[in-house]
């Protein structure tokens, strides 16, 4: 049995005395043979091995491992109790009793449910929503509210309201595309369009009006055109003659001129080619195609001789820059010379110096001089 207080040894005490108090310790520490756990070397080894179970590889307290993860007890057996609670409610419970499910644990009784429910719903649900209360909401908004309190029919669920209505429309042979009513009637509905006055462009906002509205303004088109009078197209109806004339013409939409009508078109380019005389172009031809020709010849004759595919080999890559370029490195032609020209001023240096024959090692002059 345990001591009340801890066992101490001083180092006046007996022989006797230590034996005593080494027993008490002892005694209670305990055997280690009568150890439960896989250690049983040694108290520290079972104590060890107890951490780890408990702890894990963790150094922190339990109580600081059970907060970071969201528990609020800060023991082992407060936190299942607390776990109990979260499963079961306040007072805790037994999944085998609690459960309504056929299954009695809570990892089967989940399984259960969820065969139930069906695999991963917010994937194959078709509906728009995707969870089971929003699809259903929506559902009961598709099929309306309370239909066997709503429905007009004598059958007060949707199966048998269809089939009533169903039986009294007959068979649905109407010559339509569409085989149904709905469909029968929206087909009819694209095919009339809007019926006012301003949809169909008529005084009559009905159709029998309409028509008599355009039967009218048909037969003052008839006197007006004149469909009896020979027409000089190769088309011999109104409308085939206007087509021929649209293509002889061309999609006037497809002009690249800033004017979008022919006249204004034909302007805009009389007003860009503006008078076209010998006179006011400066050339002899006095059309368009012969002053270009024109110009096409004296450019080949400028072309021959400035002869502008030869390289220059000057920095600059055109006639008039490689002109300034040279005049610049060659300078003022003032020659102190009797020879005005570059040429002449040369020849005449070189009369002036003579062969250039040198007895001298070096073959310049001015390395002869300073050899000299």
């Amino acid at each position: 049995m345990a001591t009340n207080q801890p066992t101490i040894t001083t180092i006046q005490d007996t022989f006797t005395t230590l034996v005593t108090n080494t027993n008490k310790v002892s005694l209670d520490l305990g055997a280690t043979g009568r150890l439960n756990t896989n250690e049983d070397s040694s108290a520290v080894a079972a104590i060890n091995e107890l951490e780890l179970a408990i702890r894990g590889t963790s150094n922190d307290l339990v109580a600081t491992d059970l907060s970071q993860a969201g528990i609020s007890a800060n023991n082992i057996v407060s936190a299942l109790v607390e776990h109990d609670i979260d499963l079961h409610g306040s007072g805790g419970g037994n999944a085998a009793s609690d459960l309504t499910t056929i299954a009695n644990d809570v990892v089967s009784g989940i399984n259960e449910l969820d065969s139930d429910i069906g695999a991963r719903p917010h994937t194959n649900l078709t509906t728009i929503a995707k969870n089971l209360t929003a699809g259903v909401n929506e559902l009961d908004s598709d099929i309306g509210a309370r239909p066997h309190t709503t429905l007009t029919t004598t059958a007060k669920n949707l199966t048998a309201a269809v089939n009533e209505l169903d039986a009294l429309q007959g068979n649905v042979a109407m010559g339509t595309s569409a085989s149904t009513i709905t469909g029968a009637v929206k087909e009819h509905d694209l095919e009339l369009g809007t019926i006012t006055s301003g949809a169909m462009g008529t005084n009559a906002s009905t159709v029998s009006g309409a028509i008599a509205e355009l039967d009218s303004d048909r037969d003052v088109l008839i006197a007006f055109v004149e469909p009896k009078q020979a027409i000089n197209t190769t088309a011999t109806t109104v409308a085939d003659a206007i087509n021929e004339h649209e293509t002889d013409i061309g999609t006037v939409g497809n002009l690249t001129t800033s004017a979008s009508n022919l006249t204004s078109a034909v302007n805009e380019h009389d007003a860009e080619l503006g008078t076209i005389t010998a006179g006011a172009m400066g050339t002899t031809a006095s059309t368009v195609s012969g002053a270009i020709f024109e110009l096409e010849q004296e450019i080949d004759t400028l072309n021959t001789a400035v002869e502008p595919t030869q390289a220059l080999t000057t920095t600059a890559n055109s006639h008039a820059d490689a002109i300034n370029e040279l005049d610049a490195e060659i300078g003022s032609a003032t020659l102190t010379t009797t020879a005005q020209t570059l040429a002449g001023a040369i020849n005449e240096h070189d009369t002036e110096i003579g062969a250039a024959s040198l007895n001298t090692s070096a073959s310049t002059l001015r390395g002869a001089i300073n050899e000299l």
